[in-house]
C-alpha cells in the first residue's frame, strides 16, 4: 500500500503542475518502501540515500516550474510562495543532511514531513494560485 495515493483533490488544474507532484509523491512513495523494506538497517543505504537526493533535486526544479509560472503571469502571492518554497527546501536539506550523517532516529520525522508538507503545501498554498492562473489560460 503506497504511503500517500494521488487524489484528485490534490489536483490544481494545471495539468504540468499536476503530473510533477504525482511525481514527488511517487518518490516519497518509493523512499517509503525502501526505508520499510530496510527497517533496523543503517540509513547508509545506498538506493534510500540515491532517491532522497532525487527528491531533493526534483523538489527544487518543480518549485523553479511554479515560481516561473508566477513570474510569467505576474501573480501576486509570488513571494509568498517563494518564501515558503524556500522554507521548504530548508528543513528538507536540514532532514537530508541528518540522514546522510546516519542518524536513523528521524525516519519516521521524515515521512511525517514529507506528508505533511506535499499535501497541506497542495491543498492550502498551491489551491490558492489555481484560480487566479487558470484565468490567465494556464492549465
Amino acid at each position: 500500500m503506497a504511503f500517500i495515493t494521488w487524489s484528485d483533490e490534490y489536483s490544481v488544474n494545471i495539468k504540468e503542475i499536476d503530473r510533477q507532484h504525482q511525481f514527488l509523491i511517487n518518490i516519497i512513495n518509493q523512499m517509503h518502501d525502501l526505508v520499510m523494506t530496510n527497517v533496523g538497517e543503517s540509513t547508509n543505504n545506498t538506493a534510500i540515500r540515491r532517491v532522497f537526493a532525487e527528491l531533493a533535486d526534483y523538489t527544487d526544479y518543480h518549485f523553479r516550474i511554479e515560481e516561473e509560472l508566477f513570474k510569467t503571469h505576474n501573480y501576486p502571492g509570488f513571494k509568498v510562495h517563494k518564501q515558503q518554497h524556500d522554507q521548504l527546501v530548508m528543513q528538507l536539506l536540514e532532514l537530508q543532511k541528518r540522514f546522510l550523517k546516519n542518524d536513523a532516529s528521524i525516519i519516521q520525522g521524515i515521512f511525517d514531513f514529507l506528508k505533511d508538507w506535499l499535501l497541506n503545501h497542495i491543498l492550502v498554498s498551491d489551491k490558492e494560485y489555481t484560480v487566479f492562473l487558470n484565468a490567465r489560460g494556464v492549465f
